[in-house]
């Protein structure tokens, strides 16, 4: 006859091997969930985190797109302001140009005058000397 209990005990120790190592890759399988879950959980948070990056992204582009035509405006009322300045600079050469040469006339003619003035003067003297003389003349000749 054969041995059944010892070929039973065999096998009942391969099942209960089996169901060990059964609950071991049980518990593996729950933590492999459990972290899946963390995982997923993560993914989703990341996710939602990468969405409010992104609108804040977007408002700041639109900020600085402000920002740049803002900028923009700034220089061409700048260019516009320095070409109003240039102009005025301009004008302001042309009247001090104008001023000089109008004050150089001015010398000239507060000059001629002086001139004139000084002949007139002169010949006003000769004229009185020559009326002085003239008047001299006429005492010395006798009447008729």
């Amino acid at each position: 006859m054969h041995d059944f209990s010892k070929e039973k005990q065999h096998y009942q120790n391969e099942i209960n091997q089996l169901q060990t190592c059964n609950v071991e890759q049980q518990g593996m399988i729950d933590n492999l969930s459990r972290e899946t879950a963390m995982y997923e959980e993560t993914c989703n948070e990341l996710s939602h985190a990468n969405q409010t990056l992104e609108v804040q992204l977007k408002k700041e582009m639109n900020n600085v797109q402000n920002l740049e035509d803002r900028m923009m405006k700034e220089m061409r009322a700048k260019q516009q302001h320095d070409g109003k300045l240039d102009n005025l600079s301009k004008e302001s050469a042309k009247y001090e140009q104008n001023y000089k040469e109008v004050r150089a006339t001015v010398q000239n003619s507060e000059e001629r005058l002086k001139k004139e003035t000084s002949n007139a003067q002169t010949l006003e003297e000769r004229l009185m000397k020559c009326e002085r003389t003239k008047n001299t003349q006429k005492m010395l000749v006798p009447r008729r």
